[in-house]
């Protein structure tokens, strides 16, 4: 019984839409923090001298100011993520229990 209602439910159009709707959210969002970590990362590797010089106020290097914005964004990209799980996914998984339950 629960191996027909698995395959009934992975058979869904709702479910191949969540899916595909989870895996292009979490590719773009993945792409977006691994180019903005390896730029860093280049710009590091290619122009120490310049993220070695004071910031604004003369207190942190800009490396430090810029390696701080990068666990901003990923802070973030992971609260994108969940706020896109509970208003979009969510509703989707909830019809889909529904249907599994029947």
């Amino acid at each position: 019984m629960a191996q027909l209602s698995i395959s009934r439910v992975s058979d869904s159009r709702e479910f191949r839409k969540l899916v595909r709707m989870k895996r292009r959210l979490s590719w773009s969002l993945t792409f977006f923090i691994l180019a903005l970590y390896f730029g860093f990362i280049s710009l590091s590797a290619f122009l120490p001298d310049d993220l070695a010089s004071p910031g604004p106020g003369g207190i942190f290097s800009i490396g430090i100011l810029g390696g701080v914005f990068i666990i901003l964004c990923a802070i973030a990209i992971t609260g994108i993520y969940v706020w896109s799980a509970n208003v979009s996914f969510d509703p989707i998984v909830a019809a889909l229990l529904v249907e599994v339950e029947k």
